[in-house]
């Protein structure tokens, strides 16, 4: 009975992906509709957080939309 709650059920629509939980600076560049260069810039302000993985940043998915709401620097 537990595999009936896995069953797609053909009247709903697909639910839309989610979101990886973090992306790339070209990712959220998309997203705000800004350069990657700005971008770099927010994360090297503390603008915007961000983790190195490898020679890369990623952004927290919840830092993205953040932005996405409120635009420009964060409240001092």
């Amino acid at each position: 009975m537990a595999n009936e709650e896995h069953r797609a059920d053909p009247g709903k629509q697909p639910a839309a992906p989610e979101l990886p939980h973090l992306l790339t600076v070209a990712e959220i560049a998309v997203l705000v509709r800004v350069s990657r260069m700005t971008i770099y810039r927010m994360i090297r302000r503390g603008e915007l957080p961000a983790i190195v993985v490898g020679r890369s940043y990623r952004i927290p998915v919840e830092a993205a939309r953040r932005l996405m709401r409120h635009p420009g620097p964060p409240p001092k």
